[in-house]
């Protein structure tokens, strides 16, 4: 796992042009989210989230779907494995569409 001090540090860092996608309630939808070819997905930790300053940083701000929105909190690995396993899925069907 990388720290990164501040988020300067970290965007000094991410990779030429992907833009960054944060993980967070209150976002978009992730089952009308359309992934970006390349992006940087940021996820924050269960107890606290994301911070603010980070999310209107990013480009995107998407929001995983819940059962029960009231109580919604996702371990980081799962929300992680969520939304690559969407990405996947939507990525796949445009490719070979």
């Amino acid at each position: 796992m990388l720290r990164y001090s501040d988020i300067g540090e970290f965007s000094n860092t991410c990779p030429y042009n992907a833009p960054w996608i944060a993980v967070e309630m209150g976002g978009t939808p992730l089952t009308t989210f359309q992934h970006p070819l390349c992006g940087v997905y940021i996820l924050g930790a269960e107890d606290h989230g994301l911070p603010k300053s980070v999310i209107s940083s990013s480009a995107y701000h998407v929001t995983l779907p819940a059962a029960r929105p009231e109580a919604c909190s996702y371990n980081v690995a799962t929300a992680g494995g969520i939304v690559m396993y969407d990405r996947i899925l939507k990525t796949t069907n445009t490719l070979t569409s």
